[in-house]
């Protein structure tokens, strides 16, 4: 299922990492078929499915200027067949598009080529629309076009500072540096790698949806528990560590962390443990163990006490939760 391309390789590899979602790959192939630009491959690496993925490969493999497709014989680990794919790919730029999502843009890989091209910048941040099935919002990224990498990376997750997808567009061997994708445990990779990009160039903000975006229960962040998380959360230390390797301020990294640390247990782990993936008390126990968190573990710890105002304990445990505030700057 390969086509030929020039020995110096596509502009853009689309790298498709899929795993038993044949019909949600079959939309967002007829999806990509769209492109205005012809000088793309497209790189759909097959976690082991057993339903007709690699028949829908071999359906499609004719409609793309190059395509290749790479079955993994043993299934891995979600992360890791993200990373299959930026090994093959041999484009000067990439971007992920999860196989339950749409590009919606004709014109996205000429006009963000363009853009990177011309600006300098090594990250492509695109405006999107969210979708649950029920409902679609746009997502608006109200800042100029061009925004310096270090001031996004140290206002990363405050308003209107973040990247909602994971289909930004970026150069390919910079991610390689970045050593992206490489912890399967690690389920944030893809912000590990805009987070790192940042501290290397500045970023393009493309100011038009390009890709809806599909929340589900199949999303692999949807089903994270306590254990996950704590796994998860490492991505901060990795990021904070190539920081200081890049000669930022050891007191600038360790505050950066402390606020990152406390959006990501206010705003993404306690909702978990609401919504039933937990239980306040595991996460209490997360906290304790994980000593680099510093200052900011004591600091929620005491915002999770003051959100539980009675429990008992017995056959069942009962937690009487305070809706958590949330803090209007943040995204």
């Amino acid at each position: 299922m390969k086509n030929s391309n020039p020995q110096d390789g596509p502009r853009v590899s689309v790298l498709i990492p899929t795993k038993n979602r044949a019909r949600l790959l079959v939309r967002g192939l007829d999806a990509l078929r769209g492109q205005s630009d012809g000088d793309y491959e497209v790189i759909v690496s097959d976690n082991a499915s057993t339903d007709d993925t690699a028949e829908v490969c071999r359906q499609y493999a004719d409609c793309f200027p190059s395509f290749r497709y790479i079955y993994q014989e043993v299934e891995i680990p979600a992360i890791s067949n993200w990373r299959a794919c930026l090994d093959a790919a041999r484009g000067q730029y990439s971007f992920i598009l999860c196989d339950d999502d749409v590009l919606i843009d004709p014109a996205f890989i000429s006009s963000g080529v363009d853009a990177l091209s011309e600006s300098g910048c090594s990250l492509l941040i695109p405006e999107c629309m969210l979708s649950n099935g029920e409902r679609t919002v746009p997502v608006r990224i109200p800042l100029p076009q061009v925004v310096a990498g270090k001031e996004f990376f140290l206002r990363y997750w405050i308003k209107p500072y973040g990247a909602p997808i994971i289909s930004c567009l970026f150069r390919t061997e910079l991610a390689r540096e970045c050593d992206a994708f490489a912890d399967p445990g690690i389920l944030y990779a893809d912000i590990e790698l805009w987070l790192k990009l940042m501290l290397l160039s500045d970023v393009y903000v493309y100011r038009r949806p390009a890709f809806i975006y599909s929340f589900h229960g199949g999303n692999i962040v949807t089903g994270m528990t306590i254990a996950s998380h704590s796994e998860n959360i490492r991505f901060l230390d990795r990021v904070g560590t190539w920081g200081l390797h890049r000669e930022l301020d050891s007191h600038v990294i360790n505050k950066w962390k402390s606020r990152m640390v406390q959006h990501y247990l206010r705003r993404i782990v306690i909702p978990d443990c609401i919504g039933g993936r937990g239980n306040l008390f595991s996460f209490a126990r997360m906290c304790l163990r994980n000593q680099t968190w510093g200052n900011a573990t004591v600091s929620m710890l005491y915002y999770v006490g003051k959100k539980i105002r009675t429990f008992s304990l017995g056959a069942k445990t009962v937690f009487e939760l305070d809706s958590p505030k949330i803090d209007d700057r943040e995204a």
